[in-house]
């Protein structure tokens, strides 16, 4: 007979299977409040999820806007740096020019862009039309083609172009400036 502070074998299995059945529902009661959240744990998630949300999204709009003022802006460079490449290359003239319908030059910036070699014969790279949002204006004269001639001079004369998105504020707009020499500048502005 094993004897555990004096009980008996037989008692101590009594006061075992007894604390089990008197504390079994207070164990499965534990386990019940713990399979969730409270409704109250849910509302102060959510309350703080709006919270950051709310602090976040303008923040990533501005961003977003930066990036895509920044990504057409790269396009319009890579277009003046290739005519300014090819008309040195070629040693004839190369234009950079808004184009309507891709094949000659006309139209808005914002139709779309070719490099085309000003015989007129060979369209050299096409980029498409910009996001629909966007915003390309050029001083002095509005959509007039830019020519480079066989040494890399801007023979259309100095231009600058403003690549922005609609509804920017702020410097998010980027400004290409060309000088007479056919180098691009670019710096970032204040959107119109």
């Amino acid at each position: 007979m094993c004897k555990f502070y004096g009980l008996t074998k037989s008692a101590i299995i009594a006061i075992t299977c007894a604390s089990v059945f008197f504390w079994a529902p207070c164990r499965m009661s534990a386990l019940r409040s713990q399979r969730g959240f409270t409704v109250i744990e849910l509302m102060i998630t959510l309350i703080i999820a709006a919270i950051l949300l709310a602090v976040g999204v303008p923040s990533y709009r501005a961003t977003l806007q930066n990036a895509r003022s920044s990504a057409l802006s790269s396009d319009l460079t890579s277009a003046i740096n290739l005519a300014r490449a090819e008309a040195v290359r070629r040693g004839q003239p190369v234009s950079v020019c808004p184009s309507a319908n891709m094949s000659t030059c006309g139209g808005a910036w914002t139709a779309g862009w070719i490099v085309i070699v000003d015989t007129g014969s060979e369209v050299l790279r096409i980029w498409a039309t910009p996001p629909a949002d966007s915003l390309i204006t050029q001083t002095p004269t509005a959509n007039s083609e830019l020519e480079f001639g066989p040494l890399g001079e801007l023979v259309s004369g100095n231009t600058a172009l403003v690549a922005e998105m609609a509804g920017c504020a702020g410097p998010r707009a980027r400004t290409l400036d060309l000088a007479a020499s056919g180098r691009v500048s670019v710096s970032r502005t204040d959107c119109s």
